[in-house]
């Protein structure tokens, strides 16, 4: 159940929901560089011998503007803030659906996106019902697997300028057993996808409609106009971009010094126990 006694969604249940959306988008933008950091075997991107790779949460916060109600459609909207030397930063909008359209999708060119680019609100910010940041770090074994190396490792880089340093990475191929198996595993999920874009082909053709006007004047870009292409973004957008989203990352990582607020040799309330008292669970 993720209704609490007020009758809307609980607060508590977002985070789950976050979970969900960060990791889609992780395996989606990291792929390669996942792959590259999971075969390399103290070689490549980076070292770490044959230590397992992961990506570990280091902090989470949520900003509450509306509820969602039972049965309310929403959805989440998940994408990189912004990245230092060691966190990687992400947030993640809920969003009333269908108030707010993508100008396309760009990983799934074949999917309709009725009437993209526009919105059914006055203002963007109207349609989210909810904000959250999070702060991730890669892994592998013990060492810390700076944000950049991945990003770059993944192709989300544009060229740098010749007066910035390198990182010295380079691809690894999987091994031949594991490609294989991957492809073998990639099967279903390819017929399923196929089975789905048939399907909303099919959908779209019954209960077609009209598309109303397309309002390039209400894009869903920051600003108000259209989104750049991939070739628009140089080296110093991209850092401009990161600077930016730092900004409010920041704010995320002034909550490490809370733990000194912890007031551990002052007076208590008192002592309190669930049902579960055997565990050692207190509040």
């Amino acid at each position: 159940m993720e209704l609490d006694y007020n009758i809307h969604k609980s607060n508590s249940t977002y985070f789950q929901d976050c979970d969900i959306a960060r990791t889609h988008l992780l395996c989606t933008l990291f792929s390669a560089g996942i792959e590259q950091a999971r075969s390399s075997k103290g070689q490549g991107i980076i070292g770490g011998g044959n230590k397992a790779f992961g990506v570990a949460l280091g902090g989470a916060a949520c900003s509450f503007r509306k509820e969602i109600n039972p049965f309310e459609k929403y959805e989440m909207w998940t994408r990189v803030l912004s990245w230092d030397r060691k966190w990687l930063y992400t947030v993640t909008h809920f969003v009333r659906k269908d108030k707010v359209k993508p100008r396309r999708f760009s990983m799934y060119p074949k999917q309709k996106n009725m009437n993209g680019g526009t919105r059914l609100v006055d203002a963007k910010e109207d349609a989210v019902i909810a904000s959250a940041i999070h702060k991730l770090v890669f892994k592998k074994g013990r060492l810390t697997i700076p944000p950049e190396v991945m990003l770059q490792a993944s192709g989300l880089l544009p060229a740098r300028p010749e007066n910035v340093a390198l990182l010295q990475t380079h691809a690894l191929p999987a091994p031949a057993k594991k490609q294989i198996a991957q492809e073998i595993f990639d099967v279903p999920f390819r017929a399923f996808e196929k089975l789905d874009l048939v399907w909303e082909a099919a959908r779209n053709s019954i209960l077609s409609e009209p598309e109303p006007p397309r309002d390039e004047s209400r894009d869903s870009s920051p600003d108000g106009t259209a989104a750049p292409n991939a070739e628009d973004w140089t080296w110093a957008r991209m850092e401009a971009e990161r600077a930016r989203g730092m900004e409010m990352a920041r704010n995320l990582g002034g909550l490490e010094g809370l733990a000194m607020e912890f007031t551990a040799e002052a007076d208590a309330l008192g002592k309190h126990s669930d049902l579960w008292w055997f565990l050692g669970l207190t509040y």
